[in-house]
């Protein structure tokens, strides 16, 4: 003989079941109904025939069929959102294997760094547009006379027939007249930037030397030159102050990247900051897409001179950042 309370269990879970059905018998057997239908549309399955279908069905947030509209619609039930795509083309989700979405949010974020640490207003490129090397060694003397002492002063001299000549015949000791209290940096062509003595004082106050990544020489450039991953780790490991400043901005980055259908990118992480920012938001919950990464970074520590091939020892929580 059943227990009341057992009686009343049985009666609670049987009516949550009724209520919330998840399946039903039909006159084609048992159906589970989908949480979600989108009907009406062109679905691209990009299966081995790159079919095209009607519509599509979500279980558990994973997509439990494709099909034709009278198919799809056959799983809807009472609890089934439905959205009418009206024509409109669904795309599965896209994976960048070789995207720097670290780098990006710096750019296209500035505002919001500047908020979150003033000091990082100077951060903002400027563009100069000059006709002559002698007119782009004015404009930037003018721009760095107006700064403050110690700002950064980061220019993108146009257009690049110029900024290549001028990358060419400066000199770092011209280098540093231009902007001799404060830190300059010239993006000439693509990656290439030149950079006065200021910039690399950064590097050895913060590493206790100038690490081989970063020494012109030990990389085969011309003096006073440097390439994008050298300013990566200038604004990933040094300007910025706090990896949850990362967080913030490498968050709106990674939702535009959503918006646009991106599902998963990966990358080489630059510094251990950067590293520590992406963990922010993994822990939190809030990565708004899968990252799958890599370690390509020497000094990691502030306080530490480690070599180019040494490598942290990554936790199991970081690591779940390429999984989502």
């Amino acid at each position: 003989m059943q227990s009341k309370t057992t009686s009343c269990l049985l009666s609670f879970v049987c009516g949550a079941l009724l209520a919330t059905p998840l399946w039903a018998q039909t006159g084609k057997g048992m159906v589970i109904f989908a949480d979600a239908v989108y009907y009406n549309g062109k679905v691209l399955t990009v299966d081995e025939r790159f079919s095209v279908t009607q519509a599509l069905a979500v279980r558990e947030g994973k997509v439990m069929a494709v099909g034709s509209n009278r198919e799809i619609l056959d799983l809807v039930g009472p609890k089934t959102h439905k959205l009418d795509l009206k024509g409109k083309t669904v795309l599965p989700g896209f994976i960048d294997t070789h995207s720097h979405l670290f780098q990006y949010a710096a750019a296209n974020w500035v505002e919001d760094l500047g908020r979150l640490e003033p000091h990082l207003n100077g951060f903002k490129q400027i563009p100069v547009t000059v006709k002559s090397v002698d007119e782009a060694v004015t404009a930037l003397k003018k721009i760095a006379s107006e700064k403050s002492a110690g700002e950064v002063v980061h220019v993108q001299l146009l257009p690049i027939v110029i900024a290549e000549e001028f990358g060419d015949k400066i000199s770092p000791k011209e280098m540093d007249e231009l902007a001799p209290r404060n830190r300059l940096i010239v993006q000439l062509r693509g990656t290439d930037r030149i950079v006065n003595g200021l910039v690399f004082k950064m590097f050895t106050d913060y590493f206790g030397e100038l690490p081989e990544d970063i020494d012109p020489a030990a990389q085969g450039r011309k003096p006073g030159h440097m390439g994008s991953g050298a300013l990566r780790i200038l604004f990933g490991e040094i300007l910025v102050k706090s990896p949850q400043t990362l967080a913030a901005v490498y968050k709106k980055e990674l939702q535009a990247w959503a918006a646009q259908g991106v599902t998963t990118w990966s990358s080489s992480l630059p510094t251990a900051k950067a590293m520590s920012g992406f963990t922010i938001l993994d822990r939190a919950g809030e990565m708004p897409i899968r990252f799958a990464y890599s370690t390509a970074w020497g000094h990691l520590d502030s306080r530490s001179r480690r070599n180019s091939t040494s490598a942290p020892a990554i936790s199991k929580d970081t690591a779940q950042i390429i999984c989502g």
